[in-house]
């Protein structure tokens, strides 16, 4: 099975120079020709910075907003501060780390993930 097998279950093949990738049991190094991204894998102590990062990255999501709006029992014509967007992100981060998923960054922090 290639590398290009185990992400794309369809037919059509990723444009991406990912050749290789090597596993341990806290990190994964994707080879990318003479450039390596670390990738980092934690737990609890990766939801504050996953939290902002996620939290900004969706601040202009309806989604996301939607989900804000919710939790905090307001209206749709509210205005969200920011820092209650990152501990909104943060508060359903905390709740879904109780059922398995791994927190995940690249590149110090210039992407994150909940797998």
């Amino acid at each position: 099975m290639s590398h290009t097998d185990l992400i794309c279950e369809s037919n059509v093949k990723p444009q991406c120079p990912c050749i290789l990738l090597e596993h341990t049991i806290s990190q994964i190094h994707m080879n990318m020709g003479s450039s390596a991204i670390k990738v980092t894998v934690g737990g609890e102590e990766y939801i504050p910075q996953l939290a902002n990062l996620l939290a900004l990255a969706f601040l202009n999501d309806p989604v996301a907003r939607y989900y804000d709006l919710i939790d905090n029992d307001l209206p749709n014509t509210s205005a969200i501060e920011v820092a209650k967007r990152v501990q909104g992100t943060s508060d359903r981060l905390k709740h879904r780390i109780k059922v398995g998923p791994h927190l995940v960054e690249a590149g110090d922090w210039a992407a994150g993930a909940v797998w």
